[in-house]
Parts: C-alpha cells; sequence; structure tokens
C-alpha cells in the first residue's frame, strides 16, 4: 500500500513538472529558441554606409601581412587562420551591436560571418568582394606606419 501510494505521489508531481504555471505542457525543449539572422552581403558601397552606424565593431579576419599591407579604417584583426584565437575574440564582442567582416576575396569572411551568426549575434554583414572589391571601387585603406 505505501509503494503505491509514493507511486501515485510522484506520478502527480512529475505530471505538474511538465506543465506550465498556466496548465499547458511545456514544449518538448524548454532551452529558449533563438531565430538565428542570417549574415547580409553588402556591396561596398552599402559597407562604406553602414560602417557610419554608432556602434559597429569591424573585424578583418584576414593574416597579420596581409593586414599590414592595408586595412578599412577601424578594423579590428581577427585573424581566421589561428581559429581558437578567432572564437576567443569574437566571443569578446557585443551581440548586440552590429558586425562588420572581411577578408581579400570573401571566401574567409563568409566563413566568419556564418560562425558569428550562429553564435547569436543579430546583425552580420560580410563585405563582398572583400577588400579586393573595396580597393577596385578607390575606396580608401589605412596602413600602419
Amino acid at each position: 500500500m505505501l509503494r503505491k501510494s509514493l507511486l501515485l505521489i510522484l506520478s502527480v508531481l512529475s505530471l505538474g513538472a511538465c506543465t506550465a504555471q498556466d496548465g499547458k505542457p511545456l514544449p518538448k525543449s524548454s532551452e529558449p529558441q533563438f531565430a538565428t539572422a542570417k549574415p547580409i552581403l553588402a556591396d561596398t558601397e552599402s559597407f562604406e554606409n553602414l560602417l557610419q552606424t554608432p556602434g559597429v565593431q569591424l573585424i578583418d579576419v584576414r593574416t597579420p601581412s596581409e593586414y599590414s599591407s592595408g586595412y578599412i579604417s577601424n578594423a579590428k584583426l581577427v585573424n581566421i587562420a589561428n581559429y581558437d584565437e578567432f572564437k576567443a575574440t569574437v566571443a569578446k564582442l557585443d551581440k548586440a551591436k552590429p558586425v562588420m567582416v572581411y577578408c581579400a576575396a570573401g571566401g574567409r569572411s563568409n566563413q566568419a560571418a556564418a560562425y558569428l551568426s550562429d553564435q547569436g549575434f543579430g546583425e552580420v554583414y560580410d563585405l563582398k568582394g572583400g577588400i579586393n572589391a573595396w580597393k577596385s571601387n578607390g575606396k580608401n585603406l589605412a596602413l600602419d606606419n
């Protein structure tokens, strides 16, 4: 009899755990579901205009030697070839602010933009054609002296 009573109590408690406070069943996964925004491929004009957005985070995912040959002003070097360092660095970025990313021609920045989107960044912009397109459209580059 005691065993049946304990089973009945456990059954009632487990049923209560499967419903929300309003009495409706909880979804199968109680973890929050976030919609992942896809990166936006931006041409050079759009990219240049977006750079004026307050709080924008601009990252260059090329190698240090590529970066030293010229970069978009205010870009932070975050070399995607060093993947562990790349992940650690972008984890410190603000997910609530737009992130703009570029590389030489668009391949690496495409990978970086996809990773950022998967990590929950809401606004991710990828420069179409990379810095090569930027230069061919007559846009200025910054150089370290």
